[in-house]
């Protein structure tokens, strides 16, 4: 009887195990285009942790806490702005002394190529909180890092509290 305990025990134990798979996180990029974004009503928000340095200095974040809305791309660390309105950007991390974190934006009306910086964190990391007001879709914002090494932790929350309404 006991042996039979235990069979039907491991038998439903692997059962709960298989449904608790949850699902793959998602991301704005590619699955999500432009044409998804024709709704601003409601909420544009995201979170990540665990920054992550790129060759081109970028900073990604391997979690994301909390995502809704559209214009987050974990794997590049990018924004980008499809809904009009105000939006709170905030973030923090730790660099190797000398380096800094620094926010840069571009804006797809601007004929260059160039990122213009916005705030950045003292030499050796920090944080900052910025309001940006954007009337227009296409601007982008990075997190990048001045020279060389982020360390481990760095977060980056990006809300909208506040939407642009026309009357």
């Amino acid at each position: 009887m006991l042996p039979l305990y235990i069979l039907l025990t491991l038998a439903g134990s692997l059962t709960l195990a298989r449904s608790a798979n949850p699902d793959p996180p998602r991301s704005t990029s590619p699955r999500r285009g432009l044409s998804a974004t024709q709704d601003c009503n409601g909420p544009v928000a995201f979170s990540g942790t665990g920054g992550v340095q790129h060759p081109s200095r970028l900073v990604a974040y391997r979690r994301t806490l909390a995502e809704a809305g559209v214009g987050w791309n974990q794997e590049t660390g990018e924004f980008t702005v499809h809904c009009p309105g105000l939006y709170q950007m905030t973030f923090a991390g730790l660099t190797e002394p000398g380096a800094k974190l620094v926010l840069k934006k571009h804006s797809s009306s601007d004929n260059s190529t160039a990122w213009s910086p916005v705030i950045s964190t003292p030499k050796g990391g920090g944080s900052n909180l910025v309001l940006l007001s954007s009337t227009c879709c296409g601007v982008r914002v990075i997190l990048s890092i001045s020279s060389k090494q982020l360390k481990e932790s760095s977060s980056k929350d990006f809300p909208r509290p506040s939407k642009e309404t026309t009357i």
